[in-house]
C-alpha cells in the first residue's frame, strides 16, 4: 500500500496561491516520494510546473510593470519638474488674478499687479524651461515647449498692453484659452502609462 505525500498535496495547493512556497513544498514531496514508494510524485512535479508558470508569470507581469512604468512619461524628469513648476506657481498666479481683479479700477496699483503676474510667468517659464531640459521623451519636451511658447505670447502681449496698445487686449483671450489647452496636454502626456 502506498503511503501519502503531505507535502506534494501542499505543494501543489500553494502554487497556486503562493507560487514560492508552492515550489519549495512541491520539491519536497518529490524528494520524499522516493522513500514513499512514489507516492506524490506526479503531485509534486505538476506542484513544480504550476509554482514555475504562476510564479513566473508574476515575475514576468511586475517585470514588464516596472519597464513600463519606468519608461513611460509618467516618470519622465521633465514630466516631474513640470509638475512641480505649475503646482508651486499656482497659488501665486491665482493671487495675482485676485489682486488684478480687485485693483482693475486703480491704474497704479493695477499697473503694479501686472508687473508682479508677469514677473511671476517668467519666473513659472525659467521652471518650464529647466523642466524641458530634463524631459527624455520627446512627447514630454514638445509639449512643455508649447506650454512655454504659449506662457512668452502671454507676457508679450501683456507688456503691449501696458505700453498702450490696448489693440492687444483682444488676443488675451485667445492666447489664455492656448495657454489652458497646452497645459492640459503636457499634465495628460505626463500622466499617460
Amino acid at each position: 500500500m502506498k503511503q501519502g505525500n503531505g507535502f506534494a498535496v501542499a505543494g501543489i495547493i500553494l502554487a497556486i496561491f503562493v507560487p514560492l512556497l508552492g515550489l519549495i513544498f512541491s520539491i519536497i514531496g518529490l524528494a520524499t516520494s522516493r522513500a514513499r514508494a512514489g507516492a506524490g510524485k506526479a503531485l509534486s512535479i505538476t506542484g513544480i510546473v504550476l509554482s514555475l508558470v504562476i510564479g513566473g508569470g508574476a515575475i514576468t507581469a511586475a517585470v514588464v510593470l516596472a519597464h513600463h512604468v519606468a519608461n513611460s512619461p509618467l516618470a519622465d524628469p521633465g514630466c516631474i519638474s513640470a509638475d512641480t513648476a505649475v503646482t508651486g506657481m499656482a497659488s501665486t498666479i491665482q493671487a495675482d488674478g485676485t489682486a488684478i481683479t480687485k485693483d482693475e479700477t486703480n491704474p497704479s496699483a493695477l499697473k503694479a499687479d501686472l508687473q508682479k503676474f508677469q514677473t511671476d510667468m517668467q519666473s513659472m517659464q525659467g521652471q518650464l524651461t529647466s523642466a524641458q531640459g530634463q524631459a527624455t521623451h520627446q512627447s514630454v519636451k514638445t509639449r512643455i515647449a508649447a506650454l512655454n511658447s504659449d506662457i512668452s505670447a502671454l507676457d508679450a502681449n501683456l507688456q503691449a498692453i501696458e505700453n498702450g496698445d490696448v489693440s492687444q487686449a483682444s488676443q488675451l483671450p485667445t492666447v489664455a484659452n492656448k495657454l489652458q489647452s497646452d497645459a492640459n496636454a503636457v499634465q495628460s502626456t505626463c500622466s499617460t502609462f
